[in-house]
């Protein structure tokens, strides 16, 4: 069973996307501090706050416990920070994979593979283009 890690460009991707709602929120904020300066302040500073720390701190530690491991019956999947999950895939209760990739993930070549079984939908995240076909159980 080989292990890999997620993508070395997924705290960058993730960084520019934050900040993309962050930008799209302040423009929010702006509007409202026109009608309640106070209630813009009031929602605006905690939001910046937690905007700092996902920035500083939470996107790297996100990065180092996203793991997953491949192999030809199965993938298990590690992620959280705060609430661990660990998710087990076999290959034969897999109905299909979807390959979803969005126009930022087009620029830093990243994906992701959403596995759909019968009880669940399970998102791999911000994996290289590259290592796609190891975990992406398409039949040949």
């Amino acid at each position: 069973m080989t292990g890999s890690e997620i993508s070395e460009k997924a705290p960058t991707v993730t960084r520019i996307r934050l900040t993309l709602a962050m930008a799209v929120f302040s423009f929010l904020g702006g509007g409202v501090f026109v009608f309640s300066p106070l209630i813009s302040l009031t929602v605006g500073i905690p939001v910046f706050f937690l905007y700092l720390y996902a920035m500083l701190k939470h996107i790297e530690l996100w990065c180092r416990s996203y793991r997953y491991y491949a192999d030809d019956r199965c993938i298990k999947i590690r992620k959280g920070v705060f609430f661990k999950k660990d998710i087990t895939l076999f290959k034969n209760k897999i109905q299909y994979t979807q390959f979803l990739q969005t126009p930022l993930g087009r620029v830093f070549h990243t994906c992701t593979i959403i596995y759909h079984t019968a009880g669940a939908v399970v998102y791999l995240s911000e994996i290289d283009t590259d290592t796609v076909d190891g975990v992406r159980f398409d039949e040949k």
